[in-house]
């Protein structure tokens, strides 16, 4: 297992260095993948991300990491045809489950694509709390091209376009003008097919 270390930014630093800092990230990966990551805070652990393989159960994972104070989230990676799911349960410094999150990624180049919150009740997504969000490298190579948000029956809420006009945004959807009957036009800004623009017409997560 190889071991690395990183400021809360994610940027690499020397063990030296991670000393001198308030908070720093101590990784551990396995082929390139991180299987851990400890946040320390004035030398303090203060929470852990795990990811478990498929024959690790969560039970185990808190039977093995959990410490009073300390929050624990564990993850699953769930490789599909061409997306990565990655499941999250976060449990409190106190052991109690807090929140269970699932986000999607693009396999082929990584972007993230979408996130959903799970009710700890019902185990349904809260679909009024999902967002879905759009990258063009090309178009903008740091930030999102449009992001959207949904009712809690998972109907399209808006669409936020970041680029019209000079960069200001522009909504599509229920709330906005010119409204849902014009993600056509959405489409020609944006540069993508109403095909691929299906998936963020919905709440939900997996295409």
């Amino acid at each position: 297992m190889e071991i690395k270390y990183a400021n809360p930014e994610g940027s690499e630093v020397s063990l030296q260095q991670s000393i001198l800092l308030e908070k720093y990230l101590k990784i551990h990966s396995i082929n390139d993948l991180i299987k851990k990551e400890e946040l320390f805070d004035k030398q303090q652990l203060i929470s852990i991300v795990y990811f478990k393989d498929q024959n690790e159960t969560d039970a185990q994972v808190v039977s093995d990491l959990y410490e009073a104070g300390v929050e624990l989230i564990i993850r699953e990676r769930i490789s599909l045809t061409d997306y990565l799911l990655v499941k999250s349960v976060v449990y409190h410094e106190n052991g109690y489950i807090t929140m269970k999150f699932n986000t999607l990624y693009d396999s082929e180049n990584g972007e993230f694509m979408g996130e959903e919150r799970i009710d700890l009740e019902t185990n349904e997504p809260i679909y009024d709390e999902t967002l879905k969000l759009y990258f063009d490298r090309n178009l903008d190579p740091e930030n999102e091209v449009f992001e959207g948000k949904y009712k809690e029956d998972g109907t399209l809420d808006y669409i936020k376009y970041n680029h019209y006009s000079d960069h200001d945004a522009i909504w599509f959807g229920d709330d906005g003008i010119p409204g849902e009957e014009d993600i056509p036009t959405l489409c020609a800004y944006a540069g993508i097919s109403m095909e691929k623009m299906q998936y963020y017409l919905t709440a939900t997560l997996l295409p």
